[in-house]
């Protein structure tokens, strides 16, 4: 069973793999998520992230996403903790590249009428919840494969 933590920096999360684009004691994968993740599809049991969605880049979001989607099982679950755009948490770092909002993830739930428009490239996720956690306007998102 593979369980990842994107982005995991100097942090450890217990039973799951580290992926991060630095080479760090803490790091099993060094591995840029922008370049793929190194795993057939759906063998990947959960995915985790803090901090992480807001470091990629707008334009590859949605890859991002898809490619998560890819690797997940069906069934597989994905929790990501990222900071509300325009909140005090998301513009004190200027490293941040992407804006994400509760109804940002509406647009990955299967079935959203976005979806069509944008041609299908948007792979459907079954939102199961999205808490906004004070006092950081941080965002506890969850999301399962269908």
């Amino acid at each position: 069973m593979i369980k990842l933590y994107l982005g995991c920096g100097h942090s450890r999360k217990e039973g799951y793999l580290g992926v991060d684009v630095r080479s760090l004691s803490e790091v099993d994968i060094v591995r840029d998520i922008l370049r793929g993740l190194p795993f057939s599809d759906g063998v990947v049991e959960a995915i985790y992230s803090e901090n992480f969605l807001e470091h990629l880049p707008q334009a590859e979001c949605i890859w991002c996403m898809n490619e998560m989607h890819r690797v997940l099982r069906s069934g597989g679950e994905a929790q990501h903790l990222v900071p509300v755009a325009g909140s005090t948490n998301f513009w004190q770092d200027p490293t941040h590249l992407s804006h994400w909002v509760p109804e940002t993830f509406t647009y990955f739930q299967l079935g959203h009428p976005r979806n069509a428009y944008y041609g299908g490239l948007i792979l459907p996720w079954q939102v199961e919840s999205v808490e906004i956690l004070e006092p950081n306007k941080v965002m506890d998102v969850w999301l399962r494969k269908p």
